[in-house]
């Protein structure tokens, strides 16, 4: 292997990143490392497109499938985000970067590029701060619950200390 796949590949491994090829006729699946280690798998196993279709969250397939269809039928890449369930049963937030296909004269696909990119950590960060955002915003309409009702209720014996006091002036 040449040095510069090496580091490519080394690269890759660092920003959870990795690239497909399939090769539509021959149903010819080539993944990089990067993408073994995305789908929790060795990197010595076969992949199919199928079996990476069978990884992707249930919920989501309808749309991924909708989107890829989107892609050949306009002749434009397309980004998307989704979810899959690895060998291992770990959740990850997927984001993808479906290159424009490739046609032959008959105007079939023949070849599909694509990119995908581990973006689970961001996805769960982003989650926490969501999280958070609601809680502050809960702890503030307490708050302003709390600073109405407390006035309320020191406005009447307030106001009838002040009335007692210019009774007496």
């Amino acid at each position: 292997m040449a040095e510069s796949e090496q580091k490519l590949e080394e690269a890759q491994a660092i920003a959870k990143i990795g690239h497909w090829n399939w090769l539509v006729k021959e149903n010819k699946l080539t993944l990089s490392k990067g993408i073994y280690q995305i789908l929790d798998i060795a990197d010595n196993v076969v992949f199919t497109p199928e079996d990476i279709a069978d990884q992707f969250h249930p919920e989501d397939k309808h749309d991924i499938f909708d989107k890829v269809v989107a892609v050949i039928k306009n002749n434009k890449g397309g980004l998307f985000e989704y979810r899959i369930i690895t060998s291992k049963d770990n959740l990850k937030f997927i984001h993808s970067n479906l290159q424009n296909p490739e046609f032959n004269e008959k105007g079939e696909v023949i070849r599909l590029f694509g990119i995908m990119k581990d973006v689970t950590s961001l996805k769960e960060s982003e989650l926490l701060l969501e999280k958070a955002l609601k809680k502050e915003q809960k702890l503030g309409l307490l708050k302003s619950r709390f600073v109405s009702m407390a006035s309320h209720e020191f406005r009447t014996p307030l106001s009838a200390i002040l009335s007692s006091a210019e009774l007496l002036g």
